[in-house]
């Protein structure tokens, strides 16, 4: 320590100590805050400047050794011969599958949720992979998906294998309803002496604001088309409506239903007796066992010792299993013929915008950027070599105008003779569905939110606010007409001519929605209006209602294209992501993007602190609230 400190203690005449009693202040008496600001300044400029030569030796060095950015790791060793194949159940399972980036090197980690289900398929496959044992924690899965990961568990277990799947307590696993939904696809469901089973119905709170916005002067002013477009409710009102409680009911118990009768299918229960239990609400670890819904209270390395006996084989672990040269290896050959053009996968992932913000995109973040699916639909339907689009949505809709970029981009598609089959995820509503509406086919799980048809807009008004905290807004305009151009202020609630144009913009887009919709699903106005108004459906519902033709996810898409094509196998139709991964050149380029993006936001801050600084450089401290320099 004290060598550390005499490498940069300050060099001067005098007493060796004397830094020590006055500080380091006390030798630097002739620099200023705005001279000290300087010095930092330049000292994070070098700090810039050799990270950033850093950065661009690296992207070098791969764009020679990975010209088309095959950033990915070597195959891992897996166990050779007989194996269990062993999976942690913890993770988020994004839509999206992340390639390695400079920014994220290590994204081939992540695992996607289309690899998930994939490895399980490709494990079934594989005569060396004798058994699924599963390891279930927290996770990102929610009820559609689950649907799709039991629909894999399901057809593993259909090749004559065991799936089990072991928890410590399902009450330890938040929503205890769908862990457990989900474990009852396993064959054997094992849980530690002493768990807890929390089966808890379905059911939802809503918090209401309005009371708490009008306290503190906060006006909503919202309008909406039609009465079931509820999501402005809670600042609205003070209470739910009976709209959003009729279908807010109708949702649940229809959800409900599903996870009821396909728990009992597949524990061999009758729906009333797995009801009994969901009215019970906790079971005890001996309750659980006794009612049929556990089939082993076991501590994890009693379950894990039992099934490795079973068959005399090692655990592999998932990750390695997947990321390994092995996995997919014993797929089934063609029918005596190609397997075809690739499918193009593209997706639709979160909020819909009209482009992904910079910095987020560059550094992982997601969403549904319309620029992005345009450009891959574009590029799908430009192209030679594909004949089908699969496009993939997990979104609970946004901007209208990006919805309908989307939309236009797949009717550009199907102009080149392409066909585009749309597969829901966990939801696909409002903007979501808009997107989807004009697709040959729809494929979407028992549990998918869609619909949503509706649109609703404004503003909050701080007007109110202001005034209660004695702050007064002037504005000035170039046109004489006081609401011209400014009517979606915050500092002024909506008058007459800006909530005629308010409603007049929620009009046409309400109206266009219901066009698109009808003209895609080939739908009468009619036979739509009682479908709209802002109304979620399940799946199962749009199902039977005309918005969706096929229940599946995945798995049901791909199959299908392998059955007009002659394949025994989904997995043997060749897929290409859109967009794809980029070049190590292109990850410098968005890099250097961002870099100066946020160099410059830096530059940007440092300079609106100048004038602080230059009034504390002199001996004299001044305030005023005006200054001329």
């Amino acid at each position: 320590m004290t060598r550390l400190v005499k490498s940069w203690a300050p060099r001067r005449k005098g007493k060796r100590g004397d830094w020590k009693k006055k500080g380091l202040a006390g030798f630097l008496p002739a620099l200023s805050w705005h001279g000290a600001a300087r010095l930092a300044a330049r000292a994070l400029g070098r700090a810039f400047a050799a990270i950033g030569f850093c950065v661009v030796l690296l992207i070098l060095m791969l764009a020679l050794f990975f010209p088309k950015g095959d950033l990915g790791p070597p195959a891992p060793a897996v166990p050779p011969g007989p194996k269990i194949l062993a999976l942690d159940l913890d993770g988020d399972y994004p839509e999206v599958p992340a390639a390695p980036t400079l920014t994220n090197p290590l994204a081939f980690l992540e695992i996607s949720f289309f690899d998930l289900i994939r490895t399980i398929y490709d494990a079934a496959a594989d005569p060396d992979v004798k058994a699924l044992y599963v390891r279930l924690y927290p996770n990102g899965l929610s009820l559609a998906r689950i649907q799709e990961f039991r629909a894999a568990v399901l057809d593993f277990r259909k090749t004559g294998k065991p799936a089990h799947i072991y928890t410590p307590s399902f009450a330890d696993l938040g929503s205890s309803l769908g862990a457990y939904y989900l474990a009852s696809a396993f064959d054997r469901i094992l849980m530690q002496p002493g768990g807890l089973l929390m089966l808890e119905p379905l059911s939802i709170e809503e918090p209401f604001f309005r009371r708490a916005l009008d306290k503190i002067g906060v006006k909503p002013e919202y309008e909406r088309r039609e009465a079931y477009k509820s999501f402005i409710e809670p600042f609205m009102r003070t209470d739910m409506s009976p709209e959003n409680r009729e279908m807010t009911t109708r949702l649940l118990k229809d959800l409900s239903a599903q996870i009821t009768s396909d728990i009992a299918a597949a524990r061999g229960l009758t729906p009333q007796e797995v009801q009994k239990a969901l009215d019970k609400g906790l079971l005890l670890d001996d309750e659980a066992l006794g009612s049929g819904l556990i089939d082993w209270l076991a501590y994890v390395e009693e379950a894990e010792s039992d099934l490795a006996a079973q068959f005399s084989a090692p655990f592999a672990e998932f990750q390695d299993y997947r990321l390994s040269a092995k996995a997919g290896s014993h797929r089934s050959a063609p029918k005596s013929r190609k397997s075809g053009s690739p499918v193009a996968l593209v997706h639709v992932n979160g909020p819909i915008f009209p482009a992904a913000s910079g910095a987020g995109e560059s550094f992982g973040g997601e969403n549904g950027s319309a620029d992005d699916v345009a450009d891959a639909l574009y590029t799908a339907g430009d192209s030679l070599q594909i004949d089908t689009i699969l496009l993939r949505i997990d979104s609970p809709g946004g901007s209208p105008s990006a919805s309908e970029t989307i939309r236009h981009a797949v009717r550009y598609a199907q102009d080149h003779g392409k066909t585009v089959i749309v597969s829901m995820g966990d939801m696909a509503a409002s903007g979501g569905y808009w997107a989807a509406s004009a697709a040959d086919e729809i494929y979407t799980l028992p549990g998918t939110l869609t619909g949503s048809i509706g649109v609703a807009g404004g503003k909050f008004s701080l007007a109110q606010m202001w005034d209660k905290l004695g702050v007064n807004w002037e504005s000035v305009s170039a046109t004489d007409d006081e609401e011209s151009g400014r009517f979606l202020s915050l500092n002024r609630p909506f008058g007459d001519k800006g909530r005629a144009r308010l409603n007049a913009m929620l009009d046409r887009t309400y109206a266009d929605f219901l066009d698109r919709v009808a003209e895609g699903r080939f739908l009468p106005p009619e036979d739509l209006e009682p479908l709209a108004g802002g109304r979620v459906w399940t799946g199962r519902d749009a199902l039977n209602n005309g918005l969706a033709d096929h229940e599946g996810g995945y798995v049901a898409v791909l199959s299908a294209i392998a059955e007009e094509r002659g394949l025994d196998d989904w997995r043997d139709v060749p897929l290409v992501k859109l967009p794809g991964p980029d070049t190590p050149l292109e990850e410098l380029m968005r890099f250097l993007h961002v870099s100066s993006g946020t160099l410059g936001d830096l530059g940007t801050a440092l300079g609106a602190l100048r004038p602080a600084l230059r009034a504390t450089a002199g001996p004299v401290n001044v305030y005023s609230p005006a200054r001329v320099e």
